[in-house]
């Protein structure tokens, strides 16, 4: 006999099938007898032997805590009923538990019943499934030799997660796809450190992400780009490069703000870059703060701004970047690759 267990174990109840070696009441209270659960609901259907099924179960177990779910399974036959009201049982269960974990058992009832049991556990996040099996006669378990055997619908719920998170890569809400992934990372490590790459990517933590990256060598061309800019000086072409595609990115994703506000951040890159190639030291204030006059400052400006224009034409405006400078986010993960600085004027226009 298993030891007692905190949880809540939910129970289905059928008519059962006649067999010279089974009966289908012993075999439920030899499967609570089983569990030990600390309170063990069972759920008939509305069909009158279900319910007195349940009923003969309940009193042959006087010794543990069972009850029965009065408002389930309304029509045992239709699937996507059962599915809603089993649900609505797991999620009143779900408020009042204590802290103790849930168990489904839909062993008994129509294959619907089970059906609708199962995916409405899933729904829930249930962790633990387990039904009855043992040695069977006449297509039925024997009764007295029940055991419990367990299934973990984890997988289950770990590929929905998973179809999920591709979804939010796909609108570029990087982060949030890597927390809905954290807790499946054991099962889908691959996805749990693409997303992580690429939430820490999208914050231009490098070195953060090249250590998400890890080893896998499905995610080498990461670490490839991820090094080179790890590696490169905070202000380089290299740098100028994936802020670029991070506004390309952010614009196919609808992101006007986000693209323009980078855009901003290349712009003074990129005067920068050039600055330096001048002979001016960008670490001192400004020049602006050192000339004589408004106009001559204005001036100034206007040489400043027609100076990026030139780096953003010379770097951007003829070519398409990701030919010379590939964006494995956007290869991998969304299908969206950098267009062209056509694609800056537009975000432009749409953040005015």
């Amino acid at each position: 006999m298993h030891a007692k267990t905190a949880a809540i174990y939910v129970m289905t109840v059928g008519t059962g099938t006649a067999g010279t070696a089974s009966n289908l009441a012993k075999g439920l209270e030899h499967a609570l007898l089983l569990r030990q659960a600390d309170r063990n609901v069972l759920v008939p259907s509305q069909d009158e032997d279900s319910r007195l099924m349940a009923q003969v179960v309940r009193e042959a177990c006087p010794d543990l805590n069972v009850e029965i779910a009065e408002d389930c399974f309304s029509d045992h036959d239709d699937l996507l009923q059962s599915r809603r009201e089993f649900r609505g049982l797991l999620a009143r269960l779900a408020d009042n538990r204590a802290g103790n974990r849930i168990i489904v058992n839909p062993t008994s009832g129509t294959k619907q019943m089970t059906t609708a049991a199962v995916l409405a556990a899933v729904d829930c996040g249930i962790a633990d499934i387990e039904y009855i099996s043992g040695p069977r006669q006449d297509g039925v378990v024997k009764t007295g030799h029940e055991k419990i055997t367990a299934i973990s619908p984890r997988r289950v719920l770990a590929y929905q997660t998973g179809g999920a998170a591709l979804r939010l890569l796909e609108g570029g809400a990087y982060r949030a796809a890597a927390k809905l992934v954290e807790p499946y990372s054991d099962l889908l490590p691959l996805s749990f450190a693409g997303c992580e790459t690429f939430a820490e990517w999208h914050r231009f933590n490098y070195r953060g992400a090249l250590t998400a990256a890890g080893s896998d060598e499905r995610l080498r061309p990461c670490r490839q780009t991820l090094g080179r800019l790890a590696q490169a000086p905070a202000i380089s072409i290299e740098r100028a490069a994936d802020m670029m595609c991070f506004a390309d990115r952010e614009l196919s994703f609808g992101h006007s703000e986000e693209a323009l506000a980078v855009l901003y951040r290349l712009a003074e890159l990129l005067a920068k870059l050039h600055l330096q190639k001048l002979g001016v030291d960008t670490n001192q204030p400004t020049m602006l703060s050192n000339l004589r006059s408004p106009t001559e400052s204005k001036c100034q400006a206007r040489l400043i701004f027609k100076l990026i224009l030139y780096s953003y034409q010379k770097h951007f405006a003829n070519k398409i970047w990701y030919r010379c400078f590939p964006d494995p986010r956007d290869d991998r993960a969304t299908g969206h690759r950098p267009q062209s600085a056509r694609s800056s004027d537009q975000a432009v226009d749409r953040g005015r």
